[in-house]
């Protein structure tokens, strides 16, 4: 045998072999699959963009056409039901009952290639790896869920059936491994995308079980999650596993997995009035000073800046500044420094730090994402 499972009640607890780390903080091949973080908290409006993310480490794909938009957020309607206490909801606000072909809109999540050398893609050897998921689905019936290979343009969906709409139902797929994969890159750019599809027409729909080419996320008896604006679809403890048996659910503190998730996206939502960003900087003019601060953790990438430089104040201690604009002075995977310029009234050389203005729900987010 290649692996030693060891059962207790029914489930396996422990494998030894394909899971080197089985059943906590190293089986889960995707971040946030607890949906405990949630750093931009509140997402509207989503379904017209590509690449939107909303819950930490997942974002929309848009593909062509579709009409349905929807608002993401953090939820907890799935209690005590499932393993986590937070979960993802999605729900319509735009519905799209179209059947034409070209059409696809989708919840994704994308994985570094280096993080899945293990699964020897493109080679005899090619594992399989398995998904677990708790979902509560507005349809009763055939749903999907795919892989897609971005290197290569290769994907493959699986059918998994939901027994009663608007109930928590725990469900497993096992997808094949792919031999005919380009082996993926060993680096930080994406590889593989999961795929949950919301809407799809005939050209995204293919072969279910089967490793084919092109972008083929559903087949042609899946639902249409998004044909109400009164539906809602909710996702939680999603496990992508190497291997052919669901394991429970790797549990992990939340410390862990926001410092994940900061890989990708770090900074601040909802602030409130007047906090502090950064620590002193000094003006280098009375228009400009430069702060910097140093990430919680290193970035898969030098990350791009999202903040309104006019939300924002310099601050000495014995006043603050209005903010005109940002930029980015110097930056690394590590730290960044920026020039925060103001319209008068800086004395050059002295220290200032950045804070928050007068108002709350402000934002100031760093993403390096996928």
């Amino acid at each position: 045998a290649d692996t030693v499972g060891v059962v207790a009640g029914g489930v396996e607890q422990f494998r030894f072999g394909s899971n080197p780390i089985p059943g906590g903080g190293g089986a889960n091949l995707l971040i946030n699959g607890s949906m405990a973080v949630a750093q931009r908290g509140t997402v509207t409006g989503l379904g017209a963009t590509n690449y939107v993310y909303f819950l930490d480490g997942w974002c929309h794909y848009a593909g062509y056409g579709s009409a349905i938009r929807y608002t993401a957020s953090q939820d907890n309607s799935a209690g005590t039901t499932a393993d986590s206490g937070w979960s993802l909801k999605i729900d319509i606000t735009t519905a799209d009952t179209a059947t034409t072909a070209n059409l696809a809109s989708a919840v994704i999540q994308k994985i570094e290639g280096q993080n899945l050398q293990h699964l020897q893609y493109g080679s005899a050897n090619a594992k399989a790896p398995t998904l677990s998921f708790w979902v509560s689905s507005p349809k009763s019936g055939s749903h999907c869920v795919a892989l897609y290979a971005n290197d290569g343009n290769r994907s493959c969906p699986i059918e998994y059936t939901v027994a009663s709409a608007d109930t928590w139902e725990k469900i497993s797929v096992t997808f094949p491994g792919d031999t005919g994969a380009t082996v993926p890159p060993n680096d930080s750019t994406p590889y593989i995308h999961l795929v949950f599809p919301l809407h799809t027409g005939s050209t995204y729909e293919g072969t279910a079980g089967s490793w084919q080419s092109g972008e083929k996320y559903a087949t042609s008896s899946t639902v249409n999650i998004g044909d109400d604006a009164a539906n809602n679809f909710y996702l939680t403890d999603v496990q992508l596993e190497v291997g052919s048996v669901a394991t429970d659910f790797a549990h992990e503190d939340v410390g862990t997995t926001l410092q994940k998730c900061q890989r990708y996206l770090t900074g601040f939502t909802n602030l409130g009035a007047n906090a502090i960003i950064t620590a002193a900087g000094t003006a280098s003019s009375t228009t400009r000073a430069t702060v910097g601060f140093w990430y919680p953790t290193t970035m898969r990438a030098e990350p791009t800046l999202t903040a309104t430089g006019s939300d924002f104040q310099l601050s000495d201690g014995a006043s603050s500044t209005d903010m005109t604009a940002f930029s980015i002075a110097e930056q690394s995977h590590q730290m960044i420094a920026l020039n925060c310029d103001v319209s008068s009234g800086l004395t050059q050389f002295r220290p200032y730090w950045l804070k928050q203005d007068g108002s709350s729900n402000r934002s100031f987010l760093l993403s390096a994402e996928l």
